[in-house]
């Protein structure tokens, strides 16, 4: 995977700190650790495919995950403004 392909939405600090607690997400996004760029957005893709919904929606917490974890990708300079793969 070279970009991720969905929309990032705006999340706050409030529901990071709750939703990002989760012990499950946890395991997920430690399993990330010294894994390429390539191989976290697959992850991640696969997290995502795993909760949504038939109408193509995300439960809210899937979402913030997701998202949080994107944009400390693009913080890190792994991901490029338009999501694509930099390094």
């Amino acid at each position: 995977m070279k970009s991720w392909p969905h929309a990032v939405k705006s999340t706050t600090v409030y529901e990071i700190r709750v939703f990002c607690a989760d012990s499950e997400w946890q395991r997920v996004r430690l399993s990330l650790k010294k894994q390429t760029t390539e191989r976290k957005l697959i992850t991640l893709d696969a997290w995502r495919a795993r909760k949504l919904q038939s109408d193509g929606t995300l439960p809210r917490d899937r979402q913030v995950q997701i998202d949080n974890y994107i944009n400390a990708l693009k913080r890190g300079g792994q991901l490029g403004p338009n999501l694509e793969v930099v390094r």
